[in-house]
């Protein structure tokens, strides 16, 4: 099995690519409330809505992107994506 799996370049460096950015999402959230919590002196209250406004986004968007992304072409949401960042 792991002969297989090592054979299969492609999939290696996604699963490490993915390996990496978890990493350094896991950090950024950890220097959020690093910051938070010794700089500005923030309690469990204003820790917990840090944590709320983090994942609220999701929450809120994730299925309404979803429909979109199923209902129209990619090549039509990665171009209007790509134009609504630069602005």
């Amino acid at each position: 099995m792991f002969t297989l799996l090592s054979k299969n370049h492609p999939l290696l460096l996604l699963l490490s690519a993915q390996t990496i950015s978890n990493f350094g999402d896991w950090l950024h959230i950890l220097a959020l409330f690093a910051l938070t919590a010794f700089k500005w002196d923030a309690g469990p209250l204003a820790m917990s809505g840090i944590t709320l406004c983090m994942v609220l986004p999701s929450i809120l968007l994730g299925s309404p992107a979803g429909i979109i992304a199923d209902r129209y072409s990619r090549k039509v949401l990665i171009i209007a994506a790509d134009t609504v960042e630069k602005y």
